[in-house]
């Protein structure tokens, strides 16, 4: 029997944070962002926010969001599962996915959050962590 498709990644975004309002049923971005400024390294930083829209999913999906310098030198900088569950192919499912803890990124340079689902590489963004002053 075929492997059924992957969903398919509509948005990916970083944010401050990711509130529901389950009265209107909206989700709220607040604070998104592509570049992290620090003054030193190993920089800390606040515990991040995920939005992510995804369609064309089957039943129940495992992924997995890491956070790696752009040459995978190093272990991932975070890395976690988001279970997601779709009624329909054709349903889109917003997930707001936060860090459970601060982030320390241990050199600036550029960085990418990775979508995975299983093996296979569903969405990429670049993440600049910059030295400042």
């Amino acid at each position: 029997m075929p492997t059924p498709p992957h969903p398919a990644v509509i948005a990916l975004l970083i944010a401050d944070s990711v509130l529901f309002d389950a009265v209107v049923r909206k989700h709220f971005i607040v604070g998104t962002y592509n570049t992290i400024n620090s003054t030193r390294f190993p920089a800390t930083h606040d515990p991040m926010a995920f939005y992510l829209a995804l369609t064309n999913g089957r039943g129940e999906a495992r992924l997995t969001l890491q956070i790696v310098d752009v040459d995978n030198a190093r272990a991932p900088v975070f890395r976690g599962e988001i279970p997601v569950r779709f009624a329909d192919p054709t349903a889109v499912v917003e997930v707001a996915f936060r860090l459970p803890h601060q982030t320390v990124f241990p050199e600036p340079g550029e960085y990418r959050i990775e979508l995975w689902a299983g093996k296979d590489l569903l969405h990429q963004r670049r993440l600049q962590v910059v030295q400042i002053g």
